[in-house]
């Protein structure tokens, strides 16, 4: 592990972070988190241009820019010898109270792990989910935005699991599928791909992008503009999650009802199969 503060090297993350810290505090800090294959961060430029989006729109300043304070930290990935790892990079707004404070200078933390072991049985036999009693707001100031405030997510990813669930869907404030706790959604439907728009709260993910690169490219009709009744996951052919860490994951069921014939489908392998490619 390799964890910094400010360009810092820590040793011990117990003492790392201030206790007047916002992103502690508030939750007032935004983040990203990648995938480091084979010692080589993966669209490491469009992780980094989201984050520097992120600091634009929620007005918090960091010094010396996003992309020169996170550069020197890929640096050092060869140096610790790992080679498939998480990266991820937590700016918080920096240090005090009050909701008007404005502090000179942001915090940001960077840690790189070793990827932790992710379930065959994701891939193989695919995930149940649940939907999720909570909504995203799709009119939120910060809708789009990776913030430290993930307590929504957190709190229906905890409730899916007490349901026997992997992961949990949310709906957008007018009751179209958005995505779920930490990935994007899609579903395939009589031969076209379909993903929620962004519009109805989704996350402009990296990897939902890349999908919709592969999609294309194999001839596969994407449609990312038009809203999703949940309705759809009854008769959909296939369904499947998207995310940076955990690639392309297959959904068999939504609320106790099958997706599908039950198992990870044909159009599902063929993405995680080019997804994979794609990364090396």
């Amino acid at each position: 592990m390799l964890l910094t503060v400010n360009e810092k090297i820590v040793d011990s993350p117990a003492s790392a972070l201030s206790a007047l810290d916002r992103g502690f505090l508030l939750g007032d800090g935004v983040f990203e988190t990648l995938r480091i294959y084979a010692g080589k961060p993966f669209k490491l430029d469009d992780h980094l241009t989201r984050l520097s989006d992120a600091c634009a729109r929620t007005s918090i300043r960091v010094s010396r820019g996003v992309e020169s304070l996170t550069r020197r930290e890929i640096e050092r990935v060869g140096s610790i010898g790992l080679g498939e790892a998480i990266m991820r990079i937590t700016i918080s707004r920096g240090l005090g109270l009050g909701l008007g404070t404005d502090p000179d200078d942001s915090t940001v933390v960077t840690l790189i792990e070793p990827l932790p072991t992710l379930d065959p049985g994701w891939y193989e036999r695919g995930l149940d989910v649940v939907i999720a009693r909570g909504r995203r707001n799709e009119f939120s100031e910060t809708v789009g935005i990776k913030t430290t405030a993930y307590l929504d997510s957190i709190v229906a990813f905890r409730a899916a699991a007490q349901n026997g669930a992997a992961d949990a869907l949310f709906l957008d404030t007018r009751g179209h599928l958005s995505e779920a706790t930490a990935s994007n959604l899609f579903v395939f439907n009589a031969g076209a791909l379909h993903t929620p728009p962004l519009e109805c709260g989704a996350m402009p993910g990296i990897t939902r992008s890349c999908v919709i690169e592969i999609a294309k490219t194999a001839g596969i009709t994407v449609d990312s503009q038009t809203p999703l009744d949940p309705a759809v996951l009854k008769t959909a052919d296939e369904v499947f999650l998207t995310s940076s860490i955990r690639e392309i994951v297959p959904v068999i069921s939504c609320d106790g009802l099958r997706v599908g014939n039950g198992k990870p489908g044909a159009v599902t392998r063929r993405m995680i199969t080019a997804y994979s490619e794609m990364t090396r």
